[in-house]
């Protein structure tokens, strides 16, 4: 008889069998391993008291972050729980069925943000007007060390010692560091974050007992609010602007919210990412659009977001905005280059601080513009190509200033714009003596590309991007992933520390097959990991938002491999020296990932160690001596020497 006969009539009792597929008790540990930053996790507290809120009365709330003991503590005056109410909380997936103005939506908030946090946690909880508090504890080590499969945990209810409601949960023994300047963060995140609560004064919220205002941003003219009508009968509300000055580093675009709670930040979201648009900045409420598990991004292949995508972008409002935003921003990369190019006559002072990923970007699009700080009419224009970084001559009472854009004497500076500012110095020092002035140009054009790296111009498809191009190795197919760029240039203007791109951040054109997943990774000094991993996390972001692991161990980093499929993953260590540069030598960046390789359990490119190194070595950058020499150094030079013998590396030096 076929199987597609078989029909229930067919089955006796005889062929059925139970199966208990009741969780492994360590899924409640596992559900915070995937990728919570720190603000995100305490977010998700957050998020629950705004929910349990009191209609008519402002909501507040408090997060603590205790440096001395190691705890984090977030509690509320709102509605509270009761028994039954506590019971769903700590379930996993319970909780779903909350009101449709609620931010909680799966059911896992609570219990995945504290699992991330750290391996001990508390909830203690009374409703208004009840005689009894109710609490209860999670502790890893007790929980994971029971026997038994039955998920339960005991709730204490006692009396309560004061007549409040609220709740407040409480975090121990931390999974994740906590650094001085970390409330101060807080505090501006959750501004931004919560600001339309804090607005309307339904929430009052503080980070360390001061309290978050929201997020001003400085316009250029009033806000111009929306409202738009969808076909389902569902309404994308808020308001675009114009900011006062244009963005170089990105920080322009769309908040958007979801239920009053930022959801994303400067989001391009319908207006594209075009210098014509750094003006442009406002706030899109979609409280209809799904949102993923952590409520970190929208699911923006889903169609609500791509209809409310293309209304916004062809709503009245924005696209004026847009047009005001190009208007006022014509002349692209040369007039902000221009802007930050100030000082006296003779002078080049750098008025203000760009990354150096925005400086390149700039001085890509540069066409031409006024200078000012020299005497007399003078004007700089950008030129692809020719044989000199920079040319300066009379046309009429004007004195123009000609660059080369691609000349290779822009790779020996950090940033662009220092390297335009010693030009608009040295072509006013020329014209000074007219007679003289094309031998001086000569000689300073020659000494530029004296100093410049030999071998490729500003266009060579063997260069890293801006970052990579002046910290590491000029050498072909080696560089930071693109990915990585943008996040390196953030961390060399904000991140205070010392830190470097490693492993398959530079080694990922050398990979001979296709993974579901990437593992990237950054180093950086003792103490600094968990502030290193926001701002990585805060970087990357867009479409493909990553998991961001400190300090993983083999257990954390099975877990995140085989969860996070299609998402890039970042590992961040801490180590006690500290690096010359921000990102390694091809030598230094094999011998890590050999190392999160065979002691760390990222056992996804094991197979790729051999055939990756040979590819460095044929291409003359790996030196197998200096290999030798830093795996001695590491302790790992047996490890190392025994992997190469297996490969067939059988001469290779002896350090």
């Amino acid at each position: 008889m076929a199987a597609a006969d078989v029909t229930a009539a067919d089955v006796t009792a005889a062929d059925v069998t139970a199966v208990d597929v009741t969780p492994d008790r360590s899924l409640f540990k596992k559900i915070g391993l995937a990728g919570y930053r720190t603000e995100q996790a305490v977010a998700e507290l957050v998020d629950n008291s705004i929910d349990a809120r009191v209609r008519g009365r402002t909501a507040h709330i408090d997060v603590e972050l205790d440096f001395a003991d190691g705890e984090i503590e977030v509690r509320d005056d709102c509605s509270g729980m009761t028994l039954e109410g506590l019971r769903n909380a700590m379930t996993i997936a319970a909780g779903g069925g909350k009101g449709g103005e609620s931010l909680g939506k799966f059911g896992m908030g609570m219990k995945s943000a504290c699992s991330a946090l750290g391996r001990r946690f508390s909830v203690t909880t009374a409703r208004e007007g009840a005689k009894k508090e109710h609490a209860v504890v999670y502790d890893e080590d007790e929980w994971l060390a029971g026997g038994s499969r039955e998920w339960k945990f005991d709730v204490r209810s006692a009396e309560k010692n004061k007549p409040r409601s609220g709740t407040v949960v409480k975090v121990e023994m931390l999974s994740v560091p906590l650094y001085p300047n970390q409330a101060t963060n807080f505090r501006r995140r959750f501004g931004m974050r919560y600001g339309p609560y804090l607005e309307r004064g339904e929430v009052a919220l503080r980070v360390n007992s001061r309290g978050c205002a929201p997020a001003e941003t400085e316009l250029d003219g009033e806000r111009s609010p929306f409202e738009i009508a969808l076909a389902d009968g569902n309404r994308i509300t808020g308001w675009v602007g114009l900011l006062k000055r244009r963005s170089v580093k990105g920080d322009y675009g769309i908040h958007l919210y979801r239920r009053g709670r930022l959801v994303r930040a400067f989001e391009k979201f319908g207006i594209g990412s075009h210098p014509s648009a750094a003006k442009t900045v406002g706030e899109a409420h979609l409280d209809h659009v799904p949102v993923n598990f952590h409520k970190t991004g929208f699911i923006e292949d889903s169609p609500e977001y791509a209809e409310a995508e293309a209304a916004f972008r062809k709503d009245p409002a924005v696209a004026r905005a847009l047009r005001e935003s190009a208007r006022s921003g014509k002349g692209g990369g040369a007039a902000e280059i221009g802007r930050f190019l100030g000082g006296p006559a003779g002078g080049a002072r750098i008025a203000a601080r760009v990354s150096s990923d925005a400086a390149g970007r700039m001085l890509g699009e540069a066409g031409s513009f006024v200078v000012k700080g020299l005497p007399g009419k003078a004007e700089m224009r950008f030129v692809s190509g020719g044989p000199a970084l920079y040319s300066a001559e009379k046309d009429g009472d004007t004195l123009m200033i000609t660059v080369n854009r691609d000349s290779r004497a822009f790779q020996t500076v950090k940033n662009p714009l220092s390297l335009i500012g010693v030009i608009k110095s040295e072509a006013g020092l020329a014209m000074e003596e007219p007679g003289r002035h094309e031998r001086f140009l000569e000689a300073r054009n020659r000494a530029w590309l004296d100093l410049a790296p030999r071998g490729a111009g500003r266009d060579s498809d063997h260069l890293p991007g801006a970052a990579g191009r002046r910290r590491g190795p000029v050498a072909p197919d080696y560089s930071l992933d693109q990915r990585l760029i943008g996040v390196h240039d953030l961390l060399e203007e904000r991140f205070p520390h010392p830190f470097q791109f490693t492993g398959l951040s530079t080694l990922a054109p050398f990979l001979h097959n296709t993974y579901a997943v990437m593992v990237y990774n950054v180093q950086t000094a003792r103490g600094s990991g968990a502030e290193l991993q926001e701002m990585v996390a805060e970087g990357i972001g867009g479409e493909e938002e990553p998991v961001v692991l400190h300090e993983p161990g083999r257990r954390e980093m099975a877990t995140a491999v085989s969860l996070t499929r299609g998402k890039p993953i970042v590992v961040i260590r801490e180590r006690a020296e500290e690096p010359v540069t921000t990102w390694a030598s091809p030598e230094k960046a094999w011998l890590d990932l050999f190392f999160e390789v065979e002691g760390r359990g990222t056992r996804v490119y094991r197979d790729e160690l051999a055939p990756m190194l040979a590819e460095l070595v044929d291409a003359n950058h790996v030196d197998l001596g200096r290999l030798e020499s830093l795996a001695k150094r590491r302790r790992l030079l047996g490890k190392v020497r025994g992997h190469l013998e297996a490969a067939g590396w059988q001469d290779t030096p002896r350090a």
